[in-house]
């Protein structure tokens, strides 16, 4: 798997560039244009597919729409596409031989050549189905179009900053915010840390699919009034931060290392304890961090999830039951998750934050799920919790959905008062 990790990319890069220096040859030896049709409206296409994909993508994060990211998802296109076209080529030639129908003109006569010849073309048509959709699933899995945050902690909340950057300890660079704690008020008498300890806990802000460490940010409207630095990131394949395939919260636990690392050496007077908050991917990712048994996993002190899910796999199923008719869900679990993890060179149906949040014991976990979340079902949440050790606490909000519950004020208040009350139990 880790070898599919170099393969798979270096075939997304090499593919257009080889399809195009084809197409070239094609056309030098045939002294025309007329070769290069077919390649030109692959281009085309997939350049509209990268703007498309792109603008779409900024506008559903609130992200900024960048050139780079267009060529970049463009050029993924039209690999794709090239693939996919060079399977149905491939596919073309094998039916023709099986079916034993001619190229030759003399040859295309006759009933029984153009039964042998709709035979062919539809046994292609339904091997490029079988093999090219649940491809097509993979693809839309583990892509993702990046956009940096358009606002930062100052816009948006009014908190002081510092960019920073570091990189996962496999070597992926992140883009990063520290927000110091806001200046101790005069008077306690308030929900927050103690005098003494203000300012001296960092908390890590993972968030989730699909989003950017701006967007939700949200889940520090209370942490850095009360007293509590944090570290917001972006995930590999999200926002400023390199790569562009995302892994649900395996890989991405690696991210989660790295930015407890960076606390650690570069913040140690801030950071004599390291909590972690995450929502969604990003909670999957801080559990499996936190379960890591490397000194920086073993730092975390405390973890708070927001709608996160127990079992990768399970998930995948309850999804594909839940919007695909069939067979489009069988293909999705056992064909398009397999080739979605063969992109991303990790076993991704074995990906189990209810087992690895096991070895988050003896430290705290709170556990924070909307009864009506319509993207990770509730039941998710509930199975985590149920897999955890104590010490381990749960948070249900009734009339919360996906979204909603990382936004809830109160629930916000909520985290604020677990971190304050987290102690391991040994």
């Amino acid at each position: 798997m880790e070898l599919a990790r170099l393969i798979v990319p270096a075939i997304y890069v090499v593919t257009p560039a080889v399809a195009a220096g084809i197409v070239v040859y094609k056309c030098v030896r045939a002294r025309s244009a007329r070769p290069a049709g077919g390649f030109l409206v692959t281009c085309a296409s997939s350049l509209l597919l990268g703007v498309a994909m792109t603008v779409l993508f900024a506008v559903a994060v609130g992200g900024e729409l960048t050139a780079s990211q267009v060529l970049i998802t463009a050029w993924f296109a039209a690999a794709a596409l090239t693939l996919l076209k060079g399977l149905s080529r491939l596919l073309e030639m094998w039916t023709m031989r099986l079916f034993r129908v001619s190229y030759h003109p003399a040859a295309a006569v006759g009933r029984l050549y153009r039964t042998r010849f709709v035979s062919s073309f539809l046994l292609r048509i339904l091997l490029l189905y079988v093999v090219g959709l649940p491809y097509v699933m993979a693809v839309a899995m583990v892509y993702r179009p990046k956009a940096p945050p358009t606002d930062d902690p100052y816009t948006q909340l009014g908190f002081r900053f510092e960019p920073v950057t570091f990189t996962s300890t496999d070597g992926v660079r992140l883009d990063g915010w520290w927000v110091p704690a806001q200046q101790q008020p005069r008077r306690k008498g308030r929900l927050g840390a103690e005098p003494e300890e203000w300012g001296k806990k960092t908390v890590v802000l993972c968030h989730g699919l699909g989003a950017n460490k701006g967007n939700q940010l949200v889940m520090a409207q209370d942490l850095v009034p009360g007293g509590y630095n944090v570290l917001a990131f972006d995930f590999r394949a999200h926002g400023a931060s390199g790569g562009q395939l995302s892994t649900f919260g395996d890989l991405e636990r690696r991210d989660v290392l790295g930015a407890v690392r960076w606390v650690r050496e570069n913040r140690p007077a801030q950071s004599e304890k390291i909590f972690g908050v995450g929502a969604s991917m990003g909670a999957a990712a801080l559990i499996a961090a936190a379960a890591d048994p490397g000194p920086d996993g073993q730092a975390i002190d405390a973890v708070a999830v927001y709608g996160t899910y127990d079992d990768l796999g399970s998930l995948v199923q309850g999804m594909a039951d839940n919007y695909f008719v069939p067979p489009l869900d069988w293909m999705a679990v056992n064909m398009g998750l397999p080739l979605a993890s063969a992109h991303a060179g990790r076993p991704l149906g074995s990906f189990s934050p209810a087992k690895e949040v096991q070895g988050l014991w003896p430290r705290p976990i709170l556990v924070i799920h909307g009864r009506r979340d319509r993207i990770i079902d509730f039941d998710h949440g509930q199975k985590l919790y149920d897999a955890a050790k104590q010490p381990r606490y749960r948070y249900w909000v009734s009339d919360s959905d996906h979204n909603g519950v990382v936004s809830d004020p109160v629930v916000s208040k909520a985290v604020l008062l677990f971190f304050e009350n987290a102690r391991s139990i040994l």
